[in-house]
């Protein structure tokens, strides 16, 4: 194997494996459909019962270290999280139905037919409503969602519902008495959910604030993390496309930058 695609595949969650053809979850068989997504922290795909034919999909954390960094432990961690949250919001019928843990590091939950937020495609104003008060009720249950401005995250179910999806960097309020001493963070966050669900709205529906209403609406906070967070990203993607460039063999769903 040549150095390139070893630096390559080290980048990948999996090492340049592929997800499992098979994992047992609920007393059956699923099997891989495909893969939606395989990057550093995460291979995502999509899986169907053998039992009802019914779809779901399996998230494995990267279960490996990278260059000493214990990522695998962090894996743990995320995997756990990731549990409690999607258990805390079963009720409010707005995130996919929890199947279990697959391993060690990884998650199993119902597919939700649809599609991603995507400004070209309306929605009805109802679906705002909706996000809103299923991001209302994981405040009041302590919980931050804190990706909010990525639209691939908010889903448009078929049945025209309001969904969420990867909870994996939202915040969980620990309990009392330190949740006191983490209050004003708190407040931060969930300022910063309504934020970026306003500026999904207003994607939509441009009328209800105009630019530069929106503008000074931006929180001090998120104008800092812009300028630090940039020119991070983009030295990081130019890294990583010579890194892809000089593979000879790239992983289903490897991710391309």
């Amino acid at each position: 194997m040549s150095s390139g695609q070893k630096r390559y595949e080290a980048l990948l969650a999996l090492r340049g494996a592929a997800m499992p053809d098979s994992v047992e979850a609920e007393g059956t068989s699923w099997k891989r459909v495909k893969t939606f997504k395989h990057d550093f922290f995460a291979a995502t795909g999509l899986y169907q019962s053998e039992k009802d034919a019914s779809l779901a999909v399996l998230k494995i954390f990267r279960p490996y270290h990278y260059y000493g960094i214990p990522y695998g432990l962090l894996s743990l961690f995320q995997a756990s999280h990731e549990e409690k949250v999607y258990r805390c919001l079963q009720d409010t019928g707005h995130v996919p139905r929890w199947i279990g843990r697959i391993g060690k590091t990884g998650i199993m939950h119902e597919f939700v037919p649809g599609h991603d937020l995507d400004y070209k495609s309306p929605v009805p104003e109802e679906f705002f409503t909706q996000l809103e008060t299923l991001i209302k009720m994981m405040h009041e249950r302590g919980i931050a969602y804190l990706d909010t401005n990525k639209p691939d995250n908010v889903l448009v179910g078929d049945n025209g519902k309001a969904y969420l999806i990867d909870f994996q960097i939202s915040w969980v309020q620990p309990p009392f008495p330190l949740s006191i001493i983490t209050a004003p963070l708190f407040r931060i966050f969930k300022d910063s959910d309504f934020y970026h669900l306003l500026k999904h709205k207003r994607k939509f529906f441009p009328s209800i604030m105009s630019k530069e209403e929106f503008e000074a609406f931006r929180p001090w906070y998120l104008r800092i993390h812009r300028i630090i967070a940039n020119p991070v990203r983009r030295i990081r993607r130019d890294y990583l496309r010579k890194v892809e460039a000089a593979a000879e063999r790239h992983t289903e769903g490897g991710d391309k930058h």
